[in-house]
């Protein structure tokens, strides 16, 4: 586990802005050369990395990462309730 020196947080418990700004710009630093070997490109005026992949017929399809910073683990947030749906199977492979 990585530490802060410092405090976090404000008088009223929520995450300092120049707190998250410094673990994102610390983390982005870190991750950039991984995601670029990977072929993932920097979109900076959405701050997402992003990778296009093309199907057969050119369709593009893009896997979009971002990153959250919050003092809440991902375990304990609130689910989303999906409505369930009919599925075909069809393998598909993905390089």
């Amino acid at each position: 586990m990585k530490r802060i020196n410092g405090n976090a947080l404000t008088e009223k418990s929520v995450l300092k802005a120049q707190v998250r700004n410094a673990i994102k710009e610390k983390d982005t630093a870190e991750l950039e050369p991984v995601l670029a070997d990977l072929g993932y490109d920097y979109v900076a005026d959405k701050n997402a990395y992003v990778q296009t992949r093309v199907d057969e017929n050119g369709v593009e399809v893009y896997t979009v990462l971002t990153m959250t910073v919050s003092t809440k683990h991902p375990s304990n947030l609130a689910e989303r309730k999906a409505k369930p749906k009919a599925r075909a199977t069809e393998e598909v492979e993905v390089e």
